[in-house]
């Protein structure tokens, strides 16, 4: 990675470390909800999908009133291949949803495996409609086998999509087992462009505590996102969020990357997870859980404003208005960086889930990276490198 990224990732991760909490919007109704997929809208309706039985969904007309809950699958009514591809999990269990919208159809992606366990497989299901729904299951999109190397074989769960700015789609995915891998996906059939083909690596592996990738194109870059840590023990969980970046699609990705949402605020969100998005006039809607401390763990739903620092870095933040999202700050004080003179129940998923963290629960899980408590001394540091490099370091959309 240039000097440049080096110094922009590093004063992203004092800022992140020093910022204090702020006021969150207010979400009502059914918020329960884990690994939930990114918002989508039909109407005025907006969508997250989460994991649980049948693969629970919840709406919204305004973003923080959210209710009508239902499922995709019926009970009993679960798609017949997963019997053969993962015969261990009965179909009640699928996890980790994502939607998109492609064509004339909604496209819902779920992973079906069970806890700790290699022998996975991610689907996919489409409807014409969500507000009145017509779901076709279309099968398994990729599998993966415990006859694998759990090292380097890329377990199939965690799906996440990108459309890229060129209309072409690509799906992310991967846990502990093996790291992140990206297949490239039709967008006129939902499944994969080229089935013979190999998955391309992009990150992670060696059981390291990576999983539920994200990536977010922004400019010339790509962004990465994945939960570092272990998720499913409610406010012992060390789930965090971090990104790094690329030029490239499929890398290679920084090592570099830094906490953009850490694992614990001290007020009431421990534990944050598998991010999603959705671009919405001037507002870039993210959806994660969080353990909820204020209900002894309970996994609820987050709604938070991505934007953009004065070095051009990501941040999340919960203090922002649906609908009005031109003047974000992020959570704690930052001074502007100088200017280079050169360049100008079930319902809602509340089943535990997501992947084999219990299988990796006694390494790498237990290290939660950039702590919440750095130290008034390192954070002014950070901000005298802002000032001197913050110019230098600088880019261009």
């Amino acid at each position: 990675m240039s000097f440049q990224r080096t110094v922009q990732f590093f004063l992203a991760a004092l800022l992140s470390a020093a910022a204090t909490s702020v006021s969150a919007i207010e979400l009502t109704g059914v918020t329960n909800a884990h690994d939930p997929s990114a918002l989508v809208k039909d109407g005025d309706t907006y969508f997250y999908f989460t994991t649980g039985t049948g693969i629970w969904y919840n709406t919204s007309t305004n973003l923080t009133h959210w209710g009508n809950s239902d499922t995709v699958f019926a009970p009993g009514e679960y798609p017949s291949w997963i019997a053969e591809e993962v015969p261990e999990n009965s179909g009640n269990d699928f996890w980790a949803p994502d939607a998109i919208k492609m064509g004339d159809y909604y496209y819902v992606y779920y992973s079906v495996s069970t806890f700790g366990s290699h022998q996975s497989a991610i689907g996919v299901v489409r409807s014409p409609s969500l507000l009145n729904p017509e779901w076709e299951d279309l099968g398994p999109v990729v599998t993966s086998s415990d006859e694998g190397n759990y090292q380097t074989t890329v377990n199939a769960i965690d799906p996440a999509l990108i459309e890229d700015e060129d209309g072409r789609v690509y799906m992310s995915y991967g846990s502990w087992f093996g790291g992140l891998a990206l297949v490239e996906i039709d967008p006129a059939t939902g499944m994969r462009l080229n089935p013979e083909e190999d998955p391309v690596k992009i990150f992670g592996g060696g059981h390291d505590s990576i999983e539920a990738p994200y990536i977010i194109r922004e400019g010339d870059y790509y962004y990465l996102y994945y939960n570092y840590g272990t998720c499913c023990a409610g406010l012992d969980s060390t789930y965090e969020i971090r990104v790094t970046w690329s030029e490239n699609i499929e890398g290679p990705y920084s090592a570099d990357g830094y906490t953009i949402l850490e694992n614990d605020t001290g007020d009431r969100y421990v534990g944050p997870g598998h991010i999603g998005l959705l671009r919405e006039g001037s507002c870039e809607y993210v959806t994660t859980h969080y353990y909820d401390r204020q209900s002894d763990g309970f996994p609820r739903v987050d709604l938070l404003a991505l934007g953009y620092d004065s070095s051009d870095m990501p941040f999340l933040t919960r203090d922002f208005t649906p609908g009005e999202c031109t003047d974000l700050q992020p959570a704690g004080s930052e001074e502007p960086a100088p200017e280079d003179e050169e360049s100008g129940s079930d319902e809602g998923g509340t089943d535990d889930v997501s992947s084999d963290e219990s299988a990796g629960s006694d390494n790498e899980g237990s290290d939660t990276g950039t702590s919440s408590g750095s130290g008034g001394g390192s954070f002014g540091f950070g901000l005298l490198l802002l000032l001197c490099l913050g110019g230098f370091a600088r880019r261009k959309r």
